[in-house]
């Protein structure tokens, strides 16, 4: 009898230890995949987080960047206003899976309902996106992000109001204070004609993101409407100067230089 105690307690033994060092071993592989993705190395990073998770299919980070990498060269394109091809719907499908496995183990991982939301966004499944960021809203009421992309689904949608008060929301909880919701948000105030509105937010767009093309040119197009083509031209000319392409073939077609 105590031949067969002892020999249950080496087994349990070993295995406990194969579980630490295979545990030990994925997370290694994990901090591998991690490194290569910042550095660019997308498909070795892959084939780490693949044998990351064949060693521990339970290592939630692992999917999280796994599916990061997936689908980071289709957000790219997607940002940069480039045609997306079917290999980029895959890839953010794929990504998709990934996330939903994070989601799985932790129903309250907002990076993975954020990232999720991000993808659905992309592919146009904007109802699926708008669920992920409202979800993460609902476990982190103060998540500027989710609001701020929540707003974006939301003007997608056509429910401008709502696109607004959540912009609102994301300036209120934005500590960082990016110029970026302001320009977003001004530019539904001005869809709606509330040009005042509009122009008082592209004002702090412009105070907060001095650097950014966007806000003194969409200013610009408002002040047009109103016939004060001095300013606007002012305004023009420095979105220019600081790349914007739409002004430079504006300012090109009026004749003017910047």
């Amino acid at each position: 009898m105590r031949k067969v105690i002892i020999s249950i307690v080496i087994m349990a033994i070993i295995v406990a230890s194969t579980i630490i060092v295979k545990n030990y071993y994925a997370k290694q592989l994990v901090k591998q995949g991690e490194t290569n993705f910042i550095n660019g190395n997308y498909k070795i990073a892959t084939e780490y987080l693949n044998r990351a998770i064949k060693y521990n299919g339970n290592i939630t980070r692992a999917y999280l960047l796994r599916g990061r990498v997936c689908s980071y060269q289709t957000l790219k394109k997607y940002y940069n206003n480039e045609e997306l091809g079917p290999e980029d719907y895959t890839n953010c499908r794929k990504a998709i899976d990934d996330f939903s496995k994070c989601i799985s183990f932790n129903s309250n991982d907002t990076n993975a309902l954020i990232s999720r939301g991000i993808r659905y966004q992309v592919i146009k499944e904007y109802e699926e996106a708008k669920n992920d960021f409202s979800r993460t809203i609902n476990i982190d009421p103060k998540n500027k992000e989710a609001y701020f992309r929540r707003a974006y689904i939301n003007e997608k949608l056509g429910k401008i109001d709502l696109a607004i008060e959540d912009y609102t929301k994301s300036i209120e909880f934005d500590t960082t204070q990016s110029g970026s919701a302001y320009n977003n948000r001004a530019l539904l105030y001005e869809s709606i004609g509330e040009y005042k509105k509009a122009i008082d937010d592209f004002n702090k767009s412009i105070d907060l993101s001095p650097k950014s093309p966007n806000a003194y040119e969409n200013k610009s197009r408002i002040l047009l409407k109103e016939g004060q083509y001095s300013e606007a031209l002012k305004l023009k000319k420095i979105a220019a100067r600081l790349g914007s392409k739409s002004a430079k073939e504006w300012l090109t077609d009026h004749n003017e230089t910047w």
